[in-house]
């Protein structure tokens, strides 16, 4: 008898997420998520002993810091409050170490029992992440895109972000409010825009432009945050990250961790300082919803016009 494809046995990975993630969050109706996930219990556990414990718990653990208002403030202002929030790109650069170690690790094993191998540790991240949104719609991602990829003619990468977004909406549909999800999805979407041999700079600029309606119900965004983000960004993603992530396996780790949180907060308090903080005011999902399909349209008109101009490009060579 002939095995599944790969494309079968990930569709079927992607549905049995699916479903146990919505059964997940059945058990916990009022809130959209595990009350008591296990995984994020240990985690917790395991924050390092520091005046940025706050901090360490929600770039690793995935809890809402409620402490240090000067230090997120500071953060907000400068347009970097989104790194220390667990979002996709956490589960990005946590696939991405997974994915090298298991080189260097399995590399004598089959690349399907690798697969399987890097699906567990993923899943298992996001439950330590106690099921945020976030993490959950990129998970999700992940396991589509692992089978159509970015050049599909079945599932274009902007249509992967609308399925992902959607399947979220779903799974968490008793939330009274899905701003992360928003906030994730808006973010995903422009890493997929088809824009042709743009700069990071012109990237950036986009990305704020796109953000800027739905983070004015946070704080008023400032154009210097693109600034921040094109040079902080890298040093947070490839240093703070994975020093942060060693402090809870090495305690020692925290006393680097501690300097480069501090390092940061005060480059961050010389920028600018941005608007008060909404905390009564959120943008209604009907509007949120809109703005993003409008954004999917423009991007999938984009992807069709690439995709005739390349195939204009082939027939005249």
């Amino acid at each position: 008898m002939q095995s599944p494809s790969p494309m079968v046995r990930t569709w079927f990975l992607f549905v049995l997420c699916f479903f146990c993630i919505k059964l997940v969050v059945l058990l916990d109706p009022a809130r959209g998520r595990a009350s008591a996930s296990g995984l994020h219990t240990v985690c917790l556990s395991h924050t390092p002993s520091s005046r940025y414990a706050a901090l360490y718990a929600a770039i690793v653990c995935g809890k809402p810091p409620t402490t240090l208002p000067e230090a997120l403030t500071s953060l907000r202002s400068a347009g970097l409050i989104h790194f220390i929030v667990v979002s996709g790109a956490h589960l990005l650069f946590v696939s991405q170490i997974i994915g090298f170690l298991l080189q260097k690790i399995l590399f004598w094993t089959s690349q399907s029992f690798a697969s399987s191998v890097k699906f567990a540790c993923l899943a298992s991240f996001v439950a330590m992440t106690n099921f945020q949104i976030p993490v959950v719609r990129a998970f999700l991602l992940q396991s589509l895109g692992s089978t159509f990829g970015a050049n599909s003619r079945f599932l274009s990468p902007s249509v992967q972000v609308a399925l992902t977004g959607l399947a979220t909406i779903c799974l968490f549909s008793t939330k009274t409010s899905l701003s992360s999800l928003w906030l994730s999805w808006a973010a995903s979407l422009v890493l997929v825009f088809p824009f042709k041999n743009s700069s990071l700079l012109k990237r950036q600029c986009f990305l704020f432009t796109v953000m800027t309606p739905l983070l004015l119900q946070y704080t008023t965004p400032h154009p210097i945050s693109i600034v921040f983000n094109l040079i902080l960004g890298p040093v947070l993603s490839l240093i703070l990250l994975p020093v942060c992530l060693l402090s809870f396996l090495l305690p020692p780790f925290t006393f680097v961790g501690d300097w480069l949180w501090s390092v940061l907060i005060l480059i961050c308090s010389m920028g600018p300082e941005s608007g008060p903080q909404s905390t009564s005011y959120n943008l209604p999902g009907l509007f949120c919803f809109s703005y993003l399909a409008t954004l999917h349209l423009i991007a999938y008109y984009l992807e069709v016009q690439y995709r005739k101009r390349v195939i204009l490009e082939q027939s005249g060579s």
